[in-house]
């Protein structure tokens, strides 16, 4: 079978979900274009796949190209997470219901700012599912595309930071990520002011997310803030990053978000940007220390010692 008809097939059990922004056309013509952009780039790239679009009753969608439409009409609406203004719940459930209803054995979660400039997101998915687990860290049936994150070791000390943008894998395994609680305790807090504040939970949505799905599996997982690095923190969250995910750029991923094409996730050289994000090969590093793999890494000076002037300058200027 040629590779061309091994991808058409391929392209045939795939499901996009593609998540509709709250008040999408409140938004103006560019938000408006931006996801026309989306689908058709979808269409272009994975021909045979379907798109179900997951938006809001009440909102009005027209002249948009996809297969099924999903109302959903309970709004969790948004809520504080780490002092930032979140729609971290609309996105729990705008995936979940939009979940139930893909029928093909893949999906694709994704945003309708994101533009797909490739479909080789399918031959990293192929390739690196073929590679070694740890079957104490491996909790899903296989590893899932994702975006680069934050490498705990470098400026951001932030574990189980999971980015959100995109998640390609099996069907089943995106269902059980989402499948999650969404309610938490409150916490107050006390602002500059001297005003009382209420926050859902003390870190990131990505975080919030991640660790309550590896909480279903763990509940020894402990992050009491987005910088916790106790209980060992960096260590697991590494691990289970290298038993349950494929981390790529943007670049590599073949996507671009087209509100911020540069932002740090998406950037085509990971550490020539200022987040301290994981490279490609730091991930084949995490496959080979805690997955038991034999990966043929390629090792780039310049990537070392540009990270490293970039890291330190950072520091240097905070």
């Amino acid at each position: 079978m040629s590779k061309n008809l091994y991808m058409s097939i391929f392209f045939k059990v795939i499901t996009f979900l593609v998540k509709v922004l709250k008040t999408l056309f409140k938004k103006g013509k560019k938000t408006i274009e931006y996801t026309k952009k989306s689908l058709k780039s979808i269409r272009r790239y994975f021909p045979g796949s379907k798109i179900i679009l997951s938006t809001w009753k009440g909102e009005e969608i027209k002249d948009l190209d996809y297969d099924y439409l999903i109302e959903n009409e309970y709004d969790p609406e948004q809520t504080w997470m780490n002092g930032i203004k979140s729609n971290c719940f609309r996105q729990i459930v705008s995936a979940r219901n939009g979940l139930k209803h893909v029928k093909s054995k893949y999906a694709f979660k994704t945003r309708t700012d994101i533009k797909m400039t490739s479909n080789k997101i399918v031959k990293y998915y192929i390739k690196y599912n073929k590679y070694n687990f740890d079957t104490k860290y491996k909790l899903l049936k296989n590893r899932i595309i994702t975006l680069t994150s934050y490498n705990p070791h470098r400026i951001n000390k932030l574990p189980y930071f999971r980015q959100d943008f995109i998640g390609f894998g099996l069907t089943e395994d995106l269902i059980d990520i989402f499948d999650i609680p969404m309610i938490e305790e409150k916490i107050y807090r006390i602002d500059e002011n001297n005003n009382k504040t209420c926050e859902i939970n003390p870190f990131f949505c990505e975080q919030y997310m991640w660790v309550k799905f590896l909480q279903k599996f763990n509940k020894n997982i402990l992050l009491t803030n987005p910088t916790d690095i106790s209980n060992n923190n960096i260590e697991l969250s590494e691990k289970y990053f290298a038993n349950n995910c494929i981390i790529l750029s943007g670049e590599k991923a073949g996507i671009i978000w087209l509100k911020n094409p540069y932002t740090r996730f998406f950037w085509f050289i990971p550490f020539l940007n200022t987040g301290g994000v994981y490279t490609f090969n730091e991930y084949k590093i995490l496959l080979n220390k805690y997955s038991n793999n034999k990966i043929r890494i390629i090792f780039y000076p310049l990537e070392s010692v540009l990270y490293s002037i970039i890291h330190n300058f950072i520091l240097l200027i905070k």
